[in-house]
């Protein structure tokens, strides 16, 4: 039995030096979902901290290998996240907004001596919607009809707001690089 295995199966005994290794084990990683939607360290400490205390009261229901696990968690975290975008109630951005987005912007590329910080910085000041949606695509990797379908929108609805996030993304990007 491997070290993750043995952690997991004391989590499920309620072991509590276990879980606190299990969460050592994953909390980054948890926490960095979490903010990278919610873009505040205190909510993002707390989705995290409720993500695995659920985690631990359901943790016989989630045997699964270590890379499936991680997901697994992440995901639950990103979900808590954006309950708290739904609470807000500000989670998408209206189409009669100032941006006209009509355009593709998928078109060539140009190149920029930019930093990932700098890139950080740009999606940290986007509206939570538009935060929301960037990083459920850019960063998680999620398909457009999986981001609707956690949103509760229509699939072409979460194509147009990324398309409108990835517009202001890039003049966010442009002023930050001037």
């Amino acid at each position: 039995m491997d070290r993750y295995t043995d952690i997991l199966h004391r989590c499920i005994k309620r072991d509590r030096r276990a879980q606190m290794e299990f969460y050592t084990l994953f909390c980054r990683g948890v926490y960095n979902s979490c903010f990278r939607i919610l873009n505040n360290p205190m909510d993002a400490e707390e989705v995290m901290q409720e993500t695995f205390i659920k985690f631990f009261d359901h943790v016989q229901d989630y045997v699964l290998p270590y890379p499936d696990l991680e997901r697994k968690l992440r995901r639950m975290a990103i979900n808590a996240s954006i309950d708290v975008i739904r609470r807000r109630r500000v989670l998408l951005v209206p189409i009669d907004d100032n941006l006209d987005c009509a355009e593709d912007v998928y078109g060539e590329e140009e190149e920029a001596d930019i930093s990932v910080e700098q890139i950080q910085q740009a999606i940290a000041q986007l509206p939570d919607g538009y935060r929301t949606i960037v990083n459920l695509r850019l960063i998680e990797e999620f398909s457009f009809e999986h981001i609707a379908q956690i949103l509760g929108i229509a699939p072409s609805t979460a194509r147009s707001q990324f398309v409108r996030a990835r517009k202001k993304l890039e003049i966010l990007i442009k002023k930050l690089v001037v």
